[in-house]
Formats: C-alpha cells, structure tokens, sequence
C-alpha cells in the first residue's frame, strides 16, 4: 500500500525517536516507510510523487494496512495543527503578498 502524508506532518506521525509509528507497526504488524523529497532526488525520482508513505506486509496480515492508513490518517487530523493566525500591521501585510 502507498499513499501520501504532507511532509509537514511526518515528524509528528512518527514520533519523538520513531516511538509513535513502532508503536503502531507493531500493533498492525506493518513495516511503514516515509520517504521526502529529497530522498526522490538522490535516488532519481522527482519531487511531485503523489505517494510518499509505503507500506507492506505479510499476506496473512493484509486485512491491518486499512487499519494502519486509520491510525496514521488520525494522527494528521487538523486537531493536531489547528491554524495559526499572526496579527501585524499593514504594511507587513503588503510586503507579504
């Protein structure tokens, strides 16, 4: 299975020292992969790839790739991010756009 999470929220999906996706790859019994743009680079890729997670398992545990996409689709909620808003001047605000 393959599927895309923004790069924005790879840190937070896999956790301080990996601990948030071990947790869940033993729990489902996958093997998840997060690739970024930079390693399509150096391997000869490009940088719009649509998929940049993979996954895979045994045949047997199949069924837990829908359940892993679940869990890692619930960690990239937008209540995990809500929006920011910054409060400035005017004129800030003219040099921005």
């Amino acid at each position: 299975m393959s599927s895309h999470v923004p790069e924005a929220y790879h840190k937070h999906v896999i956790g301080a020292g990996g601990r948030s996706i071990q947790r869940i790859m033993k729990k489902y019994g996958v093997y998840v992969k997060f690739s970024n743009a930079d390693e399509f680079l150096l391997l000869g890729g490009y940088n719009d790839n649509m998929d940049n997670v993979i996954a895979w398992t045994p045949r047997k545990n199949s069924v837990n790739l829908e359940l892993l996409r679940q869990a890692v689709s619930e960690n990239i909620s937008p209540k995990v991010h809500p929006p920011s808003f910054i409060l400035m001047s005017f004129t800030n605000a003219r040099v921005l756009s």
